[in-house]
């Protein structure tokens, strides 16, 4: 799996799905784009460090198609400096939503994930309209 984050609104989320996968033994890309804004590849794309990020991604999916191999060393997680491409390795302390444990970080988003379900489905048992976001929070707090 190919993962890019900057230091932006998700950064948590993806951090904690990072080291979910990790755990899990996938193999992992994981970029961390220093003081980088969400997508930023899309609205600075006229930035060196997004021509960075696409070739990763395009490196990625040349190895998830089989038409190159990423090789053993691609498969890392590594922070980035935007203007002079100096990279370090992100350690699995980095990993942590907010400084959290991620014992509790699970925790809190079981008790997010029975509060949206009780949103959802009311005390009458029946399943009532909700903002779009807390579905896909239901959906996410299930990971």
């Amino acid at each position: 799996m190919w993962m890019s984050v900057g230091d932006e609104c998700l950064r948590d989320q993806n951090l904690y799905m990072a080291h979910r996968l990790h755990t899990a033994g996938f193999r992992l890309r994981l970029e961390v784009y220093t003081a980088m804004p969400h997508v930023f590849q899309l609205f600075l794309g006229h930035l060196k460090v997004s021509d960075k990020a696409w070739e990763s991604m395009g490196k990625f999916v040349r190895h998830a198609t089989g038409a190159q191999d990423a090789g053993e060393t691609y498969w890392r997680r590594e922070r980035m400096h935007p203007k002079t491409f100096e990279t370090k390795e992100v350690p699995e302390s980095e990993l942590k939503v907010g400084g959290l444990e991620f014992e509790k970080v699970k925790e809190m988003m079981n008790a997010a994930s029975r509060w949206f379900k009780e949103l959802a489905e009311g005390g009458d048992g029946e399943v009532r309209d909700v903002p779009k976001g807390a579905k896909a929070a239901v959906t996410v707090a299930k990971i």
